[in-house]
């Protein structure tokens, strides 16, 4: 099988889903991290008083 060359300018692309507030404790960062190196980052939270 081989394996997909990405191009250069092509950046993966990551989904959180926070469905407790420690979650967000947990993933923050790489969250940050990710974004800094200009990584598509898409959060979802489960409607939770906290969170929002």
């Amino acid at each position: 099988m081989k394996k997909k060359e990405y191009k250069t300018d092509e950046k993966k692309k990551y989904l959180f889903f926070l469905g407790h507030p420690a979650h967000y404790h947990l993933f923050k960062n790489i969250i940050q991290a990710l974004s800094e190196k200009k990584y598509k980052i898409y959060v979802v939270i489960k409607s939770k008083d906290i969170l929002e």
